[in-house]
């Protein structure tokens, strides 16, 4: 049962890479795209404290690889640890925890 999806909302266009990478740094993380995982494992974990029995699962690709998502608490109340599986390529349903 698939709880939470996000797509990318990027607006196209060229931007400076020195423009880019100040903005990158001075953005807090929940004014950027990257806060629909963060999202997502908070929605994944609401879902984990009604079903404590259930195994709940994120799959998220490279984008994710962000501190803020790793610094996130990733168990119930009860406990249980939410597993978190990244695609490993593109278009590709091969993971890897």
């Amino acid at each position: 049962m698939e709880v939470f999806n996000t797509s990318p909302t990027r607006k196209r266009g060229m931007v400076p890479t020195e423009t880019k990478n100040k903005k990158r740094y001075e953005t807090p993380i929940e004014e950027k795209e990257s806060i629909r995982w963060i999202d997502g494992l908070r929605a994944a974990r609401e879902v984990a404290e009604q079903c404590p029995q259930t195994q709940c699962v994120l799959v998220c690709d490279s984008e994710s690889d962000i501190y803020e998502l790793f610094a996130e608490r990733r168990t119930t109340d009860h406990g249980r640890p939410l597993e978190i599986h990244r695609a490993l390529h593109h278009d590709s349903m091969t993971l890897f925890a």
